[in-house]
């Protein structure tokens, strides 16, 4: 029987590959959102109020780098801002987004006069 040294290295060159990728995807992390306080201008109308949840449904634009044009509920932790809105409102606002606490809120909303 002949002894063949690239067979018998074979295993070890598979083994070592196979080592060397699981350290290198241990070293790696998982992409993550920054942590942290971003804001994003957004303009909409207002589709609707709720005022026991403090919250107001707009139908927004593209935020750019950051969500598509859609509508869907924000928070608002001023209430006041929301005695001063009415369906159908065309406004301008700062979108707020809390990575850490996972949460986002208007602030600074505008009505656009005619």
């Amino acid at each position: 029987m002949q002894h063949h040294p690239a067979r018998s290295r074979m295993p070890v060159f598979i083994l070592l590959t196979i080592l060397a990728a699981i350290a290198g995807a241990c070293d790696s992390q998982p992409a993550k959102e920054p942590l942290g306080i971003s804001q994003y201008p957004l303009k909409g109308r207002v589709e609707s109020l709720d005022f026991d949840r403090q919250r107001v449904t707009v139908s927004h634009e593209e935020i750019k780098d950051y969500m598509d044009a859609m509508t869907m509920s924000f928070a608002v932790k001023d209430s006041a801002i929301l005695r001063d809105l009415k369906s159908g409102d065309r406004i301008e606002a700062r979108l707020v987004v809390d990575h850490a606490r996972n949460m986002s809120w208007l602030e600074g909303v505008r009505v656009e006069r005619k």
